[in-house]
């Protein structure tokens, strides 16, 4: 089952799950695998019949609620969601993990301060490596959502100062390679180059076919389009040395940004959908299909696909703008730039996204004049 879940068969590794439950039906914890491995398929209900087998099992378990409220979570069923976190947290006050579920369901609904608050206080009561790293984590992209790129860059440093101390190297590598993208998005392109460049220094074969993951994290920020389809092929590569299929998806998505980036649309949907079949719950997969069915003027496609479940994602709110304003619905499209700029209202000056969304601000309001 581990292997086949290495190589992203899910379907091969529920069977093997199942299997085992078969000889001892009291092996109880393979009843959240598959429950995992059902989500992420998309198979939800599917999901909730196993979690809910678990959770008969062991009502007063933290991991009975916390499996159910992550799954309604991922459905955008927030008020449930945030229920189940809860009475976990009534089981485990102080579980890290529990406490940053709850907050990031809290951020979700565009309750930043409270969110914040909540971080801080998991923050207080962490007492190890994995659980700070942890709390960091969750920070860096609390504020890289809201547009300030300094501060995630400053959690992303945290997080992995305290990952190298308990993660497996290549775990950790992997991790790093793939943050990458962020310095150039905090406008650190030489602290990303400097960093890969080290990385490169400390190598030896076959551990040296890692690299091109951060070269592909770097060259997809920089919208250098050639650069990123030679390091997706060097990814490649070290997908098919490893049989690394869970990487699979950061490679679709990397063929469709530089299809994107080509003004090719069409072929950019292809793979951005491909992407999507292996990770269904991925949200950022589905604003990119919509991002380029806006392109080719299907609009009533591209407003399907941006907003999904992430009812205060800034970018999804823009992109609808943009789809609306091309729809010539001044109203609507104000509505979603402003809930745009809500949740950037405190990002960096220099954050690209925000300027682009107060530039056209400035623009729809003159033209509503």
């Amino acid at each position: 089952a581990m292997l086949y879940r290495i190589k992203d068969q899910k379907n091969d590794a529920i069977s093997e799950y199942k299997q085992i439950l078969e000889i001892d039906p009291g092996q109880y914890d393979y009843l959240q695998e598959i429950g995992s491995l059902y989500k992420k398929s998309g198979e939800f209900e599917a999901a909730l019949n196993y979690y809910k087998q678990y959770a008969d099992h062991f009502p007063n378990k933290y991991e009975s609620f916390t499996a159910i409220g992550g799954l309604y979570k991922t459905l955008g069923d927030h008020e449930q969601a945030m229920s189940y976190y809860e009475k976990a947290l009534l089981i485990e006050p102080e579980k890290i993990s529990v406490l940053l579920k709850l907050a990031d369901i809290t951020s979700r609904i565009g309750n930043f301060a409270q969110a914040l608050q909540q971080y801080q206080e998991a923050l207080e009561v962490s007492k190890t490596p994995q659980q700070r790293m942890q709390v960091y984590a969750s920070l860096k992209d609390f504020y890289e959502i809201r547009g300030q790129l300094g501060k995630s860059v400053e959690y992303l440093r945290l997080e992995l100062t305290e990952s190298v101390t308990f993660q497996p190297p290549a775990f950790f590598l992997i991790g790093k390679l793939q943050n990458l993208g962020k310095y150039i998005k905090a406008g650190q392109r030489d602290v990303a180059f400097q960093t890969v460049e080290a990385i490169q220094k400390q190598l030896a074969p076959p551990f040296d076919l890692l690299l091109p993951l951060g070269f592909l994290s770097i060259y997809l920020e920089l919208e250098a389009a050639d650069d990123a389809e030679e390091a997706i092929a060097g990814v490649e590569t070290f997908i098919q040395s490893f049989q690394a299929e869970a990487l699979r998806p950061f490679v679709l998505f990397g063929q469709g940004k530089v299809h994107e980036m080509r003004g090719e649309y069409a072929q950019a949907v292809h793979s951005y959908q491909q992407a999507l079949e292996l990770e269904p719950t991925a949200s950022r997969f589905s604003r990119d299909i919509g991002r380029c069915y806006r392109e080719l003027k299907e609009f009533e496609k591209a407003e399907e696909f941006i907003l999904k479940i992430e009812p205060f994602n800034p970018d999804a709110h823009y992109e609808l703008a943009l789809v609306y304003a091309d729809m010539e619905d001044q109203e609507m499209a104000l509505e979603h730039l402003n809930k745009a700029l809500f949740v950037w209202e405190e990002a960096d000056p220099e954050y690209k996204p925000a300027k682009k969304a107060r530039e056209k601000l400035v623009e729809w309001e003159a033209l509503a004049l």
